[in-house]
């Protein structure tokens, strides 16, 4: 069909646009590897444990961190609810700068990944709550206060075009961007959502009112509320903003809050001091600061893995390397929450994609249809995974330990194995149902004790308790002699807190063992109250007492009273009620810690859920752009995916690279460019073969004058190559130019 040249002549249809297939081809499980002895149903059950796995961690650890948030945000939304209600009800004739704009500062730490997902939660509450009117502005994009303004006008024209959509009102035209314009766009806005307003309004009286009479009313006064929204304006990264345009901004828009309801929310990674240094007095006079903190990250972190990893709750745990790993990144690079999920979520995928076994993993208390399909699985494992089972080191050190008949035959019946495992993975269950519980209450006892000797984190406490046995480390031995000399107010609230633990830990699970614990700390803390309380007799009991009443009228010479003494220094002090009653529950809990707290890898087939590929982990979690560059200029085929290295595609930064390798400190630029130029010619004259070269001469039809042409512009266009490549390596930070020579460059790192 031809095009139309004008609208005035009427009206055209055109045929639709015929939609293309996409070209990537949607996501199959079947994309996941068939590893050894595996059958399609296995791999599909891998797959399906993984995916289940990763969408409860995920939803366990947002619903945590929204938690958290959720008392930063109350408080937030209260006090810009309240500062915008009164601005916008305040119709008093006061001066341009009498009022102050409401200013609220959240200290978010310096995790940026974090903070990101942190404002977008407070911009998804603030769009809910309080107004529709707000922009989040970063440091990138307002480097100018023309820029500023033209980001924040955009922001708040492009969120109010779905709110007055559909309305009569003719609104201020978009592509322009002043605060001078602001207040009559404002004013154009209100009366679009007033009419809106009123249109709702009657559809519900009109259509309504007969069977939902309250919902009107409800409707009613709802809309109502909203007559004047606010206008707030979040500096995401405050502190990366040039003061000069913040405080521009500040005085601007202060020339305005007489006329709108204006409010600002500041992110800083740091103190309130940069919002003083940044505005300064001129500034900060202008504005209402209140403060709000949010938590520590080691507090979020602790948080989060208290409901992803310290839980008998879910199939994957992390063993004690790649735990580490993670858990040094996060304290020493970049204290990001979201990080260590992403470390979390890879090494789950890299467990359940590489680990043929990793379908044997059972949740806690799983249901009777959880058992069935496990033992169907069970039923069905071939014999080449059941040669996986036999050679996994717990399963080896469980088999040492049997009688040498039971070791034959768990060694060659495949059959009586297969029944061996599930009672293996009842027993891992078990003890996972144990382990944790005592875990917190070993956190207990460390958090109450002088310096923390066996860690200020529960992570710490983690990490020593999964590398090996912690019963049998100085430390812990050094902490039940410190808990073997509390007061009783402090052995008190500890067995109050270990009683609450065990407690959360033994709802809706049918734990008999569970139960005996927690029966008898009860009994410890109700026998350590009725000594508190003083009820019982807490004297001292002393030998000998009718020695002492017939000696006390006699008068006995310096000698026989220095016996007399050394005698009594050597009787032993009978110890009271009390000190027995505390050295029962220490020798309680150490009895407790010894059989409940022991090592993972002492459990058979805790390879099933632990994972342990630490070297793996951290080639994919670890940043080492500087290694990962060299690896790219001396062996580029590993990231162009070509196995054959020809010659023909090695890049020029790479061979500029590689001539510098036997270069000093100081490289001179014309030897380095004549080394270039040769190893240059040599990789352009590999493809000779293919006639794809620039420099043929075997054509008999060029004569010399046209070769030595090409000659002249082959070694120029070499030389423009070389430079290219220079400032390529240059860029990377590689070398720099000397300043002593002007025709050298320094090297900046040690290659090779």
């Amino acid at each position: 069909m031809d095009e139309t040249t004008s609208v005035s002549k009427g009206c055209f249809a055109f045929n639709a646009i015929p939609s293309k297939k996409s070209k990537h081809a949607p996501l199959d499980h079947t994309l996941w590897p068939m590893l050894r002895g595996e059958n399609e149903k296995t791999r599909s059950a891998r797959r399906q444990y993984y995916t289940e796995c990763l969408n409860r961690i995920h939803s366990e650890a947002q619903t945590e961190l929204s938690t958290m948030n959720a008392h930063i945000f109350s408080e937030l939304i209260a006090y810009l609810n309240s500062a915008t209600t009164n601005l916008a009800n305040d119709n008093t004739d006061v001066s341009i700068w009498a009022k102050l704009i409401p200013t609220a500062v959240i200290v978010a730490g310096v995790n940026m990944p974090d903070n990101a997902i942190l404002f977008d939660h407070l911009a998804t509450q603030i769009q809910q709550t309080v107004t529709p009117m707000f922009a989040r502005l970063n440091s990138r994009d307002c480097i100018t206060v023309e820029k500023l303004v033209k980001s924040f006008m955009g922001q708040m024209k492009e969120n109010m075009n779905d709110q007055v959509s559909g309305t009569e009102v003719e609104i201020t035209n978009t592509t322009s961007y002043s605060m001078f314009e602001l207040p009559d766009w404002y004013d154009s806005v209100i009366e679009a959502l007033h009419r809106k307003k009123q249109k709702s309004i009657s559809e519900i009286y009109v259509k309504f009112l007969n069977m939902v009479f309250l919902f009107y009313y409800v409707t009613l006064s709802s809309l109502a509320e909203i007559e004047k929204p606010a206008i707030i304006i979040i500096f995401e990264d405050f502190e990366s903003f040039s003061p000069a345009v913040v405080l521009d901004f500040v005085k601007i828009s202060s020339y305005y809050a007489c006329k709108l309801p204006l409010a600002f929310v500041f992110g800083i990674a740091t103190t309130v001091s940069a919002v003083h240094k940044s505005l300064t007095y001129s500034g900060t006079s202008l504005v209402e600061i209140k403060l709000f903190k949010s938590y520590p990250t080691k507090v979020y972190l602790e948080n989060v893995l208290s409901k992803v990893l310290l839980t008998p709750n879910h199939r994957f745990k992390l063993g004690f390397r790649p735990l580490s790993l993670l858990v040094d990144n996060f304290f020493c690079h970049d204290f990001s929450v979201s990080g260590f999920m992403s470390g979390l979520k890879y090494a789950m995928m890299d467990h359940y994609y590489s680990n043929e076994l990793s379908i044997l993993s059972m949740p806690s208390q799983p249901n009777q249809a959880i058992v069935i399909t496990l033992k169907q699985q069970i039923k069905a494992l071939s014999h080449e995974q059941l040669e996986l089972v036999r050679m996994l080191p717990s399963f080896r050190k469980y088999v040492d330990g049997l009688p040498p008949k039971e070791q034959k035959k768990l060694i060659l019946e495949d059959k009586l194995l297969k029944d061996k495992i599930m009672e293996l993975l009842i027993g891992l269950e078990q003890y996972h149902q144990l382990f944790f519980p005592m875990l917190q209450c070993l956190d207990n006892v460390t958090r109450i004790l002088p310096k923390n000797p066996l860690g200020k984190l529960t992570i710490e406490v983690y990490l020593r308790c999964i590398q090996s046995n912690i019963t049998e480390e100085q430390d812990f031995k050094d902490s039940m002699k410190l808990l073997g000399s509390t007061c009783s107010e402090e052995l008190i609230s500890f067995l109050t807190s270990c009683i609450q633990a065990i407690e959360e830990y033994a709802v809706n699970r049918n734990n008999n063992q569970l139960s005996e614990i927690l029966n008898t700390l009860t009994n410890l803390l109700t026998k350590l109250r009725t000594l508190a309380d003083g009820s019982a007799g807490d004297e001292e009991f002393a030998d000998n007492d009718d020695d002492n009443e017939t000696d006390q009228n006699q008068k006995i010479d310096r000698f026989k009273l220095q016996e007399r003494l050394r005698q009594l220094s050597k009787r032993k002090k009978r110890p009271t009620r009390f000190e027995n009653c505390r050295s029962e529950i220490v020798e309680k809990l150490t009895e407790l810690f010894k059989k409940y707290a022991k090592c993972p890898s002492e459990v058979p087939l805790y390879e099933v859920c632990y994972y342990e590929s630490v070297s793996v982990l951290k080639q994919h979690v670890t940043a080492s752009p500087r290694m990962s560059i060299q690896k790219a200029l001396t062996d580029f085929s590993s990231y162009l995916k070509n196995e054959t290295k020809d010659y023909e595609q090695t890049p020029d930064i790479c061979v500029a690279y590689q001539t510098l390798e036997d270069k000093k400190k100081l490289v001179n630029l014309e030897d380095w460019m004549q080394e270039f130029i040769h190893e240059a010619k040599f990789v352009d004259s590999k493809t000779l073969c293919n006639g794809n070269t620039k420099l043929n001469r075997k054509d008999k039809r060029t004569n010399k004058q046209q070769y030595q042409e090409q000659n002249q512009e082959y070694e120029q266009e070499l030389q423009m190559r070389f430079m290219r490549a220079v400032s390529e390596l240059q860029f990377l930070g590689f070398i720099k130019y000397s300043k002593r020579k002007s025709n050298y460059i320094s090297r900046l790192t040690w290659i090779g």
